[in-house]
C-alpha cells in the first residue's frame, strides 16, 4: 500500500529518496514528479545521492520547494461539490 509520507515530506521542504528495490512493488505516490524527490535503483548508490542533494544550490532548491508545495496543495485538495462530482 501507499503512504503519503513522503508527500507531507516534500510539502515542508524535506527531500525524500524512493529507494526502488527489485523484485519488490513500487507503491510511489509521487512517480509523476521530480522536485524533491529523487529514485534510488541501487541502494550502493544511496551515499552518493545523499551527497547530490545536499550540493543543491539555494536558488535550486527554492524553486523545488515551490514546485512541491504547490504539488502537495493540489495532492490533499479538500472535499467539496466539485472534487467530489468526479466521482459520483
Amino acid at each position: 500500500a501507499s503512504s503519503t509520507v513522503s508527500i507531507e515530506a516534500i510539502s515542508i521542504g524535506i527531500p525524500v529518496i524512493n529507494v526502488h528495490l527489485e523484485g519488490v512493488l513500487d507503491s510511489d505516490p509521487m512517480f509523476n514528479i521530480s522536485y524533491l524527490k529523487w529514485v534510488c535503483r541501487d541502494p550502493k548508490k544511496l551515499g552518493q545521492i545523499i551527497e547530490d542533494i545536499l550540493r543543491i544550490d539555494n536558488i535550486a532548491f527554492m524553486d523545488m520547494k515551490n514546485k512541491a508545495r504547490q504539488f502537495t496543495e493540489l495532492y490533499f485538495i479538500g472535499a467539496s461539490e466539485k472534487t467530489l462530482g468526479a466521482f459520483l
